[in-house]
This record gives C-alpha cells, sequence and structure tokens, in this order.
C-alpha cells in the first residue's frame, strides 16, 4: 500500500474503533479483496477488507450480517462501510474479528479424523439452515437495501444467455470452446421446473471450510458474505459441492442441514453449470490454473448430466 492509502486507513480504524491501529499482519485469503488483522491500541481486534472494483461494495454484506445477528447467527459486526474517492477508488469495511479458527485450518493442518470431520460439516450444514431462514426479496445479487437485482430466479440463472459473446470469448482464453458454452446456455435458458415456486432466501454465496469458525470443536460462526444473494438455498450447496465436494462429501452438508437430497440434487446441478460460467468470466481474468481446471470439469459434468 502506498502512503496515503495507509493514512486513509489508519483514518478508518481511528473512525471505527476509536482507537489508533497498534498492529496488523495481512491475511493471504480470498482474491477479490485486501485483507487485514488489525489489533488497535486499546486491545480491540478488528478485521480491515480493502476492495479496488469499480462499483462499491460491502454494503450489501452489511445488511446481510444483521439480518444474520437478528435471527441468532454469530456473525461479526460492521463498524464501518466506506467508500473512499481516490483513482482507482477503495471501498474499505472493518469488522469485529469473530473468535475461532476456520474448518479449512482444522483441515489443512490434519487436526480432526474422518468422523470428526464429517460431523462439523453436519454442523455447518445446521448453520446454513439458519442462515436461509433469513427471508429476503426478489432476486439475485442484493442491492445494498437487500432487495435482489432480479424479478425472479428464473430470471437470474437465465442470465448468461445475455452475455453470450462475452462467455465465448472468456471461454476462449481459458480453454473452453463457443460449443460448450452454447450447449450450457440453451440447457440453462429451458423452462425448467426447479426455476418456478422459489421462495427467496439469504444465500450465502460462498459457504465454504475457509468462512466457517470453530470455537473449542464446534461450529462458532460464519464470516464473508460478500457474494450473498437472495434465491433459492440449493445455490449454497453447489456451491460447496462445486469446490469441495470431493473431500468434504456435500451429503453431510445437507445432513446436517436436514434437508431433503432428492429435491436438492436437479436444483444443484443447475446452480453448478450457473456458477462454472462466472467462473468462466472470473478465471479468465486471474489465470487461476486450479480454477481453470475445476470450471472445465464442472462444465463437462453439468453438459454430460443436462443435455
Amino acid at each position: 500500500m502506498t502512503s496515503n492509502i495507509d493514512e486513509l486507513v489508519q483514518r478508518a480504524i481511528i473512525t471505527a474503533t476509536g482507537s489508533p491501529p497498534a498492529s496488523s499482519s495481512r491475511i493471504p485469503i480470498g482474491e477479490s479483496n485486501q485483507v487485514y488483522d488489525v489489533a488497535t491500541e486499546d486491545g480491540q481486534h478488528v478485521i480491515v477488507r480493502m476492495s479496488y472494483e469499480s462499483d462499491p461494495v460491502f454494503e450489501h454484506e452489511r445488511w446481510a450480517i444483521e439480518r444474520c445477528a437478528e435471527h441468532g447467527i454469530s456473525v461479526p459486526r460492521v463498524l464501518l462501510v466506506e467508500r473512499v474517492s481516490l483513482d482507482p477508488p477503495i471501498s474499505i469495511c472493518i469488522e469485529t474479528k469473530l473468535d475461532g479458527v476456520s474448518l479449512d485450518t482444522l483441515l489443512r493442518e490434519h487436526a480432526g479424523s474422518p468422523d470428526k470431520i464429517a460431523a462439523l460439516v453436519r454442523q455447518a450444514g445446521a448453520m446454513l439452515a439458519r442462515i436461509h431462514a433469513v427471508p429476503t426479496s426478489r432476486f439475485g445479487w442484493i442491492r445494498p437495501d437487500g432487495v435482489g437485482n432480479r424479478p425472479s430466479w428464473a430470471s437470474f440463472m437465465r442470465k448468461w444467455g445475455e452475455k453470450r459473446d462475452e462467455l465465448v470469448a472468456s471461454g476462449a482464453r481459458i480453454g473452453v470452446g463457443a460449443r460448450d458454452i452454447d450447449g450450457a446456455i440453451e440447457i440453462l435458458l429451458q423452462p425448467h421446473a426447479e426455476y418456478q415456486d422459489v421462495e427467496p432466501r439469504l444465500v450465502h454465496g460462498d459457504y465454504t471450510p475457509e468462512h466457517i469458525l470453530l470455537v473449542a470443536g464446534r461450529i462458532s460462526g460464519v464470516i464473508d458474505f460478500g457474494n450473498c444473494l437472495s434465491g433459492d438455498p440449493a445455490y449454497d450447496f453447489a456451491w460447496w459441492d462445486y469446490f469441495r465436494g470431493e473431500a468434504l462429501p456435500v451429503a453431510w452438508l445437507i445432513e446436517g442441514y436436514r434437508g431433503d437430497a432428492a429435491s436438492l440434487e436437479s436444483r444443484m446441478r443447475l446452480a453448478k453449470l450457473h456458477l462454472a460460467f462466472g467462473f468462466v468470466e472470473y478465471y479468465a481474468i486471474t489465470g487461476n490454473l486450479r480454477g481453470i481446471e475445476l470450471t472445465k470439469l464442472h462444465l463437462a459434468r453439468g453438459l454430460a448430466a443436462l443435455a
């Protein structure tokens, strides 16, 4: 960071906490934001997140976090959201730091038996059910007022048809052909029964072990609602299965959620195809090789299962 930005962030920390920062360390997670763990001079611990995206971010996340807190879910408290007019503009979010370590840390350190890990994933499923109890309005990506940007779930699921040319161009950069792009778009544009009678609910949008915290061996809280949306809860199960399903079966998550696996299956397949298009665009920019291979895999599986 430049000294100019350092000064802005320090001022934001003082505004949010009433105390200057005493120490900070960058947390190497995520690809969209810079994230820092900050201790203030009076002993507070906060998380500072910075985004250089052209559009304002974090306001919609604040809305989701506040609704979750109202429903008794352990989430951070948002102390400040600020948009700084620089070139490029910077969005800053400062939140309280929740106690605990991530489920992902436990997995990477091989600190739990297979039975223990399965039990924790089931607990994560129960936590997800509480998130999905939060009602929302309309569908799609949530605006700062908590209202989705699409009139129906079908409209959200079919949105990639509006971006066919951009998808083909992105696909060409990562080795996904136009034929596969067109085939997947055709599938999503069909009048699927799964698009009908969807009751809009808060969807976390990035529900993976990195964002699930543990204290004393139990699930204690959830962080990072930056991708939250309004829609079908099956989307969160699809995200989990997309990234972690090979090692952590989504069936464990569904068991803890006490959901109907049969009714979720077809909705998850469509949601994973929809997710794959988002990552075609994203990884064409970032060049993440593991992400590219995973996206090709899920596109191929979706085309085979749904064509």
